[in-house]
């Protein structure tokens, strides 16, 4: 009799476990146990000066206290003492560790440029009789408007791309610090500036533009881009490169294959892109909607870069770790605002690192490998081949 049983609780057990599997997304390619190291949650363990009275862990090795009055820098402290790392997925070179939070905090609720264009609340506009470097957004919505550093949008005089991340709020005209992306043409669009579907620049050039690199600098990447690509363009544009169909499809492949993470024992938040090994980039999101909405821009931006890496093939999850913890310690420095909202800067040894709030609640933090021989605007010369001038 307890032999019966025992067969029947083992049968029921397996075709438990057969139907989950059944049941799990095929799509993404997980990775095995001899792929790489698995993550490890950061380490918590006292500050090597701590007395006996201290009762409370602190993050090794540079604990601090932020300072009072900045709430939005505590907002952000906490929001990444919160992270933690779930089990890592890929496909075609690209790793993804995603990102848990582990509480479902109130988040400020943001919609994307994208969803904004597309639903009419924004409109965008040349700035003056047309600045190369500034666009204007209007928001006519009452929900604020999210702009992610590395978008683009295409129109105008020129296809700019956003030089970093902005907020619009609702009701309210903001002018958008941008890039040209589209080096052979300064004339009137038959088209308003819009948004391409999920258009949105590669890891390298949202670095450099995070940055501040020379507008020189950002049309050298798209010719390197576009002869790499083996695409032509009457016009120098990046739109180009990223909508020719051998480029869309590949990314659209990635896409298909690397879902936006699960919230397995946790809210899911954001992720670590790597490459052969090497991280590509962090991006973590307040909102979960916000997250879901520009989750297929993020995979294009970084399969972009791990498309052009030889030896990245292979799947590996080593170096998530690392990055987290230094973010984690890192200490949010304001920083000035992007658009509407405060933005705080993360020292981080080789990654521009910067937190972005909105009502004291974290909107996205990123952290992108640093460039130097950076020109921050204002710019004192002319690199465009045309002068700013008002028509």
């Amino acid at each position: 009799m307890h032999a019966r049983r025992s067969v029947l609780n083992l049968s029921i057990y397996l075709g438990f476990v057969a139907t989950s599997w059944l049941a799990f997304p095929a799509r993404a390619a997980w990775l095995e146990s001899d792929q790489g190291a698995r993550p490890q949650a950061t380490r918590w363990i006292p500050h090597p000066t701590a007395t006996p009275y201290d009762h409370y862990p602190t993050p090794h090795p540079t604990p601090y206290h932020p300072d009072t009055s900045d709430r939005s820098a505590r907002a952000i402290r906490d929001f990444l003492a919160g992270a933690s790392l779930g089990s890592s997925y890929g496909w075609g070179g690209l790793t993804i560790v995603p990102i848990l939070a582990s509480s479902s905090a109130p988040s400020p609720s943001l919609t994307s440029l994208e969803s904004a264009l597309r639903r009419g609340d924004l409109v965008v506009r040349e700035y003056g009789g047309g600045s190369v470097p500034t666009v204007e957004m209007e928001n006519h919505g009452s929900t604020p408007v999210f702009l992610l550093a590395g978008e683009i949008v295409l129109g105008g005089k020129q296809d700019r791309v956003i030089r970093e991340d902005t907020v619009i709020g609702a009701h309210s005209v903001v002018q958008v610090s941008v890039y040209c992306v589209e080096q052979g043409r300064w004339a009137s669009s038959a088209k308003a500036f819009g948004a391409a579907p999920h258009a949105i620049a590669d890891r390298d050039l949202r670095s450099k533009a995070s940055a501040g690199a020379g507008q020189d600098e950002i049309w050298s990447h798209v010719a390197k881009e576009s002869e790499a690509r083996g695409v032509r363009s009457p016009t120098s544009s990046y739109g180009d490169v990223t909508a020719s169909p051998e480029m869309s499809r590949r990314l659209d492949e990635y896409v298909s294959r690397c879902p936006r993470p699960s919230p397995w024992r946790g809210r899911a938040v954001g992720a670590v892109f790597l490459s052969g090994g090497e991280v590509l980039g962090v991006d973590l999101f307040g909102d979960p909607g916000l997250l879901s909405s520009l989750w297929p821009k993020l995979v294009r931006s970084y399969a972009s870069q791990a498309m052009r890496d030889p030896h990245g093939r292979h799947l590996s999850d080593s170096g998530a770790s690392g990055v987290l913890a230094a973010l984690r310690a890192a200490r949010p420095t304001w920083d000035g605002s992007a658009g509407a909202a405060p933005r705080h800067r993360l020292s981080i040894g080789g990654y521009d690192a910067w937190a972005v709030t909105w009502g004291e609640r974290v909107v996205h933090v990123s952290a992108l490998p640093g460039y130097r021989d950076i020109e921050p605007p204002p710019y004192d010369r002319y690199p465009y081949p045309v002068p700013y001038y008002e028509e």
